[in-house]
Protein backbone atom coordinates (compact mmCIF):
# COMPACT_ATOMS: atom_id res chain seq x y z
CA UNK A 1 0.00 0.00 0.00
CA UNK A 2 1.47 3.91 -0.99
CA UNK A 3 1.05 6.15 1.69
CA UNK A 4 1.32 9.94 1.77
CA UNK A 5 4.14 11.51 3.49
CA UNK A 6 1.57 12.98 6.11
CA UNK A 7 0.34 9.18 6.88
CA UNK A 8 3.73 7.91 6.60
CA UNK A 9 4.98 10.53 9.63
CA UNK A 10 2.07 9.47 11.75
CA UNK A 11 2.52 5.73 11.45
CA UNK A 12 6.05 6.90 12.58
CA UNK A 13 4.79 7.56 15.70
CA UNK A 14 2.32 4.77 16.35
CA UNK A 15 5.19 2.56 15.88
CA UNK A 16 7.25 4.73 18.47
CA UNK A 17 4.46 4.62 20.68
CA UNK A 18 3.66 1.15 20.08
CA UNK A 19 7.42 0.56 21.15
CA UNK A 20 7.27 2.37 24.20
CA UNK A 21 4.50 0.52 25.81
CA UNK A 22 6.73 -2.93 24.20
CA UNK A 23 9.43 -1.66 26.09
CA UNK A 24 7.33 -0.58 29.49
CA UNK A 25 5.89 -3.99 29.52
CA UNK A 26 9.27 -5.81 28.52
CA UNK A 27 11.04 -3.20 31.92
CA UNK A 28 8.42 -4.48 34.37
CA UNK A 29 7.60 -7.64 33.11
CA UNK A 30 4.54 -9.43 31.91
CA UNK A 31 2.69 -9.85 34.56
CA UNK A 32 -1.34 -8.91 34.56
CA UNK A 33 -1.66 -8.78 38.46
CA UNK A 34 1.28 -6.27 38.38
CA UNK A 35 0.56 -4.02 35.61
CA UNK A 36 -3.44 -4.33 37.84
CA UNK A 37 -1.66 -3.45 40.57
CA UNK A 38 0.66 -0.64 39.25
CA UNK A 39 0.37 2.85 39.20
CA UNK A 40 3.04 3.52 37.55
CA UNK A 41 2.97 0.87 34.83
CA UNK A 42 -0.25 1.68 34.11
CA UNK A 43 0.26 5.43 33.76
CA UNK A 44 2.87 5.06 31.37
CA UNK A 45 1.26 2.40 29.48
CA UNK A 46 -1.76 4.55 29.39
CA UNK A 47 -0.23 7.90 28.32
CA UNK A 48 1.17 6.40 24.93
CA UNK A 49 -2.36 4.73 24.41
CA UNK A 50 -3.48 8.07 24.35
CA UNK A 51 -0.64 9.42 22.23
CA UNK A 52 -1.62 6.66 19.49
CA UNK A 53 -5.39 7.39 19.56
CA UNK A 54 -4.72 11.52 19.60
CA UNK A 55 -2.23 10.22 16.37
CA UNK A 56 -4.46 8.46 14.59
CA UNK A 57 -7.46 10.78 14.56
CA UNK A 58 -4.66 12.54 12.01
CA UNK A 59 -4.41 9.78 9.79
CA UNK A 60 -6.24 10.71 6.09
CA UNK A 61 -9.53 9.06 4.81
CA UNK A 62 -7.19 7.99 1.84
CA UNK A 63 -5.11 5.44 4.11
CA UNK A 64 -8.06 4.91 6.61
CA UNK A 65 -10.05 3.42 3.43
CA UNK A 66 -7.42 1.43 2.75
CA UNK A 67 -6.27 0.18 6.11
CA UNK A 68 -9.78 -1.58 7.08
CA UNK A 69 -8.21 -4.39 9.07
CA UNK A 70 -7.14 -2.34 11.71
CA UNK A 71 -9.80 -1.04 13.92
CA UNK A 72 -9.23 2.39 13.65
CA UNK A 73 -11.94 4.08 15.35
CA UNK A 74 -11.63 1.91 18.49
CA UNK A 75 -8.26 2.91 19.00
CA UNK A 76 -9.32 6.35 18.76
CA UNK A 77 -12.35 5.52 21.03
CA UNK A 78 -9.77 3.65 23.37
CA UNK A 79 -7.95 6.88 23.56
CA UNK A 80 -11.04 9.22 24.68
CA UNK A 81 -11.84 6.70 27.65
CA UNK A 82 -8.66 6.57 28.99
CA UNK A 83 -8.31 10.63 28.72
CA UNK A 84 -11.52 11.18 30.24
CA UNK A 85 -12.34 8.24 32.82
CA UNK A 86 -9.27 7.11 33.97
CA UNK A 87 -9.99 6.46 37.63
CA UNK A 88 -13.36 5.04 37.02
CA UNK A 89 -13.92 4.13 33.27
CA UNK A 90 -11.04 2.00 32.43
CA UNK A 91 -10.70 -1.39 33.18
CA UNK A 92 -7.29 -2.02 32.96
CA UNK A 93 -7.56 -5.75 32.71
CA UNK A 94 -9.06 -5.08 29.01
CA UNK A 95 -6.28 -2.80 28.47
CA UNK A 96 -4.10 -5.39 29.44
CA UNK A 97 -5.09 -7.90 27.04
CA UNK A 98 -4.99 -4.59 24.23
CA UNK A 99 -1.54 -4.18 25.15
CA UNK A 100 -0.10 -7.69 24.92
CA UNK A 101 -2.66 -8.93 22.35
CA UNK A 102 -3.46 -5.91 19.65
CA UNK A 103 -0.43 -3.75 20.38
CA UNK A 104 2.26 -6.09 18.73
CA UNK A 105 0.11 -6.21 15.55
CA UNK A 106 -0.45 -3.03 15.06
CA UNK A 107 3.27 -2.10 15.74
CA UNK A 108 3.86 -4.86 12.66
CA UNK A 109 1.61 -3.76 10.65
CA UNK A 110 2.23 0.35 10.67
CA UNK A 111 5.96 -0.98 10.77
CA UNK A 112 5.38 -3.32 7.41
CA UNK A 113 3.89 -0.40 5.51
CA UNK A 114 7.05 2.32 6.33
CA UNK A 115 9.16 -0.28 5.10
CA UNK A 116 7.56 -0.75 1.78
CA UNK A 117 7.59 2.77 1.26
CA UNK A 118 10.74 3.37 2.46
CA UNK A 119 10.48 5.44 5.35
CA UNK A 120 12.52 4.89 8.06
CA UNK A 121 11.34 3.51 11.62
CA UNK A 122 11.50 5.79 14.63
CA UNK A 123 14.03 3.05 16.96
CA UNK A 124 13.00 3.33 20.96
CA UNK A 125 15.80 3.02 22.93
CA UNK A 126 14.99 -0.08 25.45
CA UNK A 127 15.67 1.15 29.43
CA UNK A 128 16.99 -1.40 31.01
CA UNK A 129 15.56 -3.03 34.54
CA UNK A 130 17.87 -2.21 37.61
Amino acid sequence: MTVSEKDAQILQHIVKHCDRILDTISYFGEDRMLFIDNHIYQGNVSINLQAIGEIARHLSDVFLAKAKEIPWKQIKGQRNIIAHGYDTGVDFSKVWDMITEDIPPLRKYCADILKENNYEIICVASIPRK
